[in-house]
């Protein structure tokens, strides 16, 4: 039986979709057979797999390591402290469960009581909640216990502070530390949390800093405020525990933008009452403690380079001169959607120095020279060798072609499955502070 399979995507995360060359594939009697022979070349996105299963048209393969029984670990987390009579959630996290079903009891005692059964089916990891709340000032212990399972128990027992509604309160942010980000990824949330006497209405100004400062042109990205917040005041109304901002990126980057990784920053200012009991005062961490910063960097899994400006090319046939200094790389993304082939030309800006050394290059990543796409060889009908991907000559200008099916010696093969793509180039050996570069886009193909 000649037959074209796709493999299959399982539930759980060590699952990883598998691809089989159509070159020379066959297999034979799959649906009733005791064993499977299959000849011919198989690639697979993971190194190794634990198992094999087929449904009669389809192969599911398993990457990593063989499944085991086993119950993980459950780990307890809480707040540091709460006021009287609000409620909050604690949380039980189980990890790296497979097979086993797990129970785990918690107790509740002290400045807080009750008692709850937290269940995980025996596939199920994650977090369950624990409600919390405190009945005097004091102090209240969470402990957890194991009934089925065994897991092993983590960061239990948990003391939280309980405090009077009117105590002072604190705000400082949820995180120590914000993951970078890029253009075209999913928001960042930025959290900041309250903390003492559940009594009050607070707001807490933000300031911001490089690519998040309102007053950079084009934005980065757009901010939006939860809680009914301003973009730069995050509201804490009476008995609330937390209110955050999130930074959406743009989806691409913007004409004009600086150089890439571009720093950010968000910074608490003094907290404002704005309805709270008479003794109660707000406070946020000293100095540097009271700002977070994460960097916006080009494309997520691409390096961080900070040689790299990027620029924005419009078609068709637009062209664009910017002062580069020595060895600095302009990078322009690929316009969307690509025409079926084209071109990109460097072109000389007249009464400056000679150069020997421009270089421009497709990448799929802005400013990468270790880009494996850079590699990529091409052949002409009679056997000859280059690479259409990258090219080098001097000041004098010239072409480098793409096409998205078809490659050759001097045609670069950029498929719409590999993209989004970036034009680079930069010159080594420019002999000023500064040297012109000038560049056509040619996209009509």
């Amino acid at each position: 039986m000649n037959a074209s399979h796709e493999s299959q995507v399982s539930r759980g995360s060590w699952f990883k979709r598998l691809a089989i060359a159509a070159a020379g594939l066959f297999l034979a009697t799959l649906a009733t057979a005791g064993s499977v022979t299959i000849t011919g070349t198989m690639t697979a996105t993971c190194s190794s797999w634990s198992s094999v299963s087929g449904d009669g048209s389809n192969l599911t393969f398993v990457c990593g390591a063989a499944q085991s029984n086993g119950p993980g670990t459950v780990t307890l987390s809480a707040p540091a402290s709460i006021s009287v009579a609000q409620l909050v959630n604690a949380g039980a996290t189980r990890s790296g469960g497979v097979n086993t079903p797990v129970d785990v009891t918690y107790t509740l005692s002290g400045a807080c009581t009750g008692t709850g059964l937290l269940q995980w089916t025996a596939s199920e990891n994650g977090t369950k909640p624990i409600s919390v709340t405190g009945t005097a000032p004091g102090v209240c212990q969470i402990d957890l216990a194991a009934t089925t399972g065994s897991p092993t128990i983590s960061g239990s027992p948990k003391s939280v502070t309980v405090v009077s509604p009117d105590a002072n309160v604190a705000f400082d942010f949820d995180l120590t530390t914000i993951n970078n980000t890029s253009f075209g990824a999913g928001g960042t949330v930025i959290t900041v949390k309250r903390t003492g006497g559940s009594n009050g209405d607070w707001a807490v100004p933000l300031s911001y800093g490089g690519f998040l400062a309102s007053t950079q042109t084009p934005a980065a990205g757009t901010l939006a405020a939860s809680n009914g917040s301003t973009v730069a005041t995050l509201q804490f109304p009476a008995g609330s525990s937390q209110a955050s901002v999130t930074f959406t990126p743009a989806s691409s980057v913007p004409a004009g933008f600086p150089a890439l990784p571009a720093a950010g920053s968000v910074t608490l200012g003094a907290p404002v009452p704005i309805s709270v009991p008479a003794s109660q005062t707000g406070g946020i961490p000293v100095g540097a403690a009271a700002s977070r910063s994460f960097n916006l960097v080009a494309v997520s899994g691409c390096p961080v380079l900070s040689n790299v400006v990027n620029l924005t090319l419009s078609p068709p046939s637009k062209g664009q001169s910017n002062q580069l200094q020595r060895g600095q790389i302009a990078s322009f993304p690929m316009p969307s959607p690509m025409a079926t082939g084209g071109y990109v030309q460097m072109v000389q800006d007249p009464g400056t120095p000679t150069s020997t050394d421009v270089e421009i290059w497709f990448s799929t990543c802005p400013g990468d020279v270790n880009d494996p796409l850079r590699s990529q060889v091409g052949a002409n009908q009679w056997g000859a060798t280059g690479k259409p991907c990258v090219k080098s000559y001097g000041y004098q200008g010239g072409p480098i072609y793409w096409n998205k099916t078809v490659g050759s010696l001097t045609v670069c093969k950029l498929p719409d499955s590999g993209g989004p793509y970036y034009v680079n180039y930069r010159n080594n050996t420019c002999v000023n502070l500064t040297c012109p570069m000038i560049i056509q886009l040619n996209n009509t193909q």
